[in-house]
């Protein structure tokens, strides 16, 4: 999984998290599959990469993103807006952000 910045700088996701307000958008890609999320807006908060456990109906799970919306205010509402569209390969997945903006 990587994030793209916007000075087109493509950086793995690991363990630790990434600030959302300075990436662009998100290629994640599976052994077979892959999607592109595009952040609507400036979104606050940070973005890291999941490794879902293998369960009966997904025994072998892809990557998966997590948006973690932070607020340093109390029982405030937050929300973010995405856009997601299928992209297999780093050149699919770079039109489709571009056209997802």
């Amino acid at each position: 999984m990587y994030a793209v910045y916007a000075d087109g700088r493509r950086v793995r996701l690991g363990s630790g998290a990434r600030r959302l307000g300075d990436i662009r958008w998100f290629h994640v890609a599976g052994e077979e599959t892959g999607y592109v999320v595009v952040p609507v807006g400036r979104v606050h908060g940070r973005a890291r990469l999941l490794r879902p456990r293998p369960q009966s109906s997904n025994p072998r799970p892809g990557p998966t993103l997590a948006l973690e919306l932070r607020t340093r205010a109390r029982l405030r509402r937050l929300s973010a807006t995405v856009r997601i569209a299928p992209a297999t390969s780093e050149a699919a997945a770079s039109v489709a952000a571009r056209l997802g903006a």
